[in-house]
This record gives C-alpha cells, structure tokens and sequence, in this order.
C-alpha cells in the first residue's frame, strides 16, 4: 500500500524534481495550466510530472515535435540526466539525427517487426536501409532552369492576431519549389493567405 502524501508534500516532491529538471520558476511549477508554458518546457514538466510516481521506465513518443532547437536542447539535457538517475529512457523518434544525438542504443521497427538492433553509434545511412528494407542511392539531379518570377513579395507587412511579420521581401520564379517552415503559429498560415 502507497503512503498517501499531503498536498504540500506533493508540492514540495514536484518542486524538487524541477528544480533537478532544471524548469524555469521552479516555485510556481503547480501553479501554471499548460497553455501558459512553452512546449519544451511542458514536455519537460510532463516528465516530472510522471517521475513524481516513481517509474522505471519513461516513454517519449516524437517528444521533439512542435518544439525549438533550444527547447528540444533542453529537453535532451532533461532525458540524459533521467537516463543518469537510473531511470531507462525509451525514446520513440523517426529524426535520426536525434537518435543518433541522444540514444545509447537504437531498435529498428519495420512493419510491426523488431529488424535491427544495435549500440549507438549506428550510421545514418544504416539507419535507413533497415527502416526500408533498401539501400536508398543518392541520385544527381539535374539541374532545372528557372523561369520568370511568379511571386514576388516586397515590404510586406503582415499583422493578425499574434502574428506579426514585418518586412518580408522574397520571390518565387516558376519551377522552383519553395519549403515554408516554422513552429506552429509562426505565421505560415498568415503568409500563405497573403500570398
């Protein structure tokens, strides 16, 4: 049977482990609702939020998505002192270059099958032919000219909401293809409408 804690023994229980955890504002980590937290720091308060039951194991499923290269550094540092503690880190990702950045050893899953198994480190390239099965061949491409521009953008200022893009000047010529990236909400929507 659990020993049931008080709600201050909790409180202080959840303090400490951020503190270990290394969250911002440590203090007041009851105090805030998620939406209020960034989404590295909620992926790192979901983790003390689950150590504070006392598990062996802790799973994070594509832990990275939606998150900035700082937070995702953070989270790291958060998953490696876990690993430290003793506790065993299942880290689910199809970002090899985090795999390869963070894991001690790496399972291959290939359509419900356990295909490979190794200790890290492990080649990106390695990575790949046993996730599909094949060897992948880097192909030249050949080069494609470009034609006229179809799109250009100069000055444009767009506001809405808490988007706010200011200056944003680029063109687009017919047979390029463009990629548009950023964390959700960053403005992709915003500018797509405007374009």
């Amino acid at each position: 049977m659990h020993d049931v804690m008080t709600r201050a023994q909790a409180e202080t229980q959840m303090i400490d482990l951020a503190r270990r955890m290394r969250l911002p504002d440590p203090e007041n980590i009851g105090r805030r609702y998620p939406h209020q937290v960034s989404g590295g720091q909620l992926q790192r308060l979901l983790a003390v939020m689950a150590m504070s039951r006392g598990p062996d194991l802790l799973v994070f499923d594509e832990p990275t998505t939606g998150i900035s290269a700082t937070q995702r550094v953070q989270l790291f540092a958060t998953l490696k002192r876990l690993a430290q503690d003793g506790l065993i880190v299942l880290f689910v990702s199809h970002k090899l270059e985090e795999v390869e950045e963070l894991c001690d050893s790496v399972t291959v899953i290939r359509q419900g099958k356990v295909v490979y198994e190794a200790d890290m480190p492990v080649s990106s390239e390695t990575l790949v032919a046993e996730m599909f099965g094949k060897i992948f061949v880097q192909e030249d491409h050949p080069s494609i000219e470009t034609g006229a521009p179809l799109l250009v953008c100069r000055d444009v200022v767009l506001d809405e909401g808490t988007t706010h893009i200011e200056t944003l000047n680029f063109e687009i010529a017919s047979g390029e293809v463009v990629g548009l990236a950023g964390l959700g909400g960053s403005g992709q929507a915003t500018l797509l409408l405007a374009c």
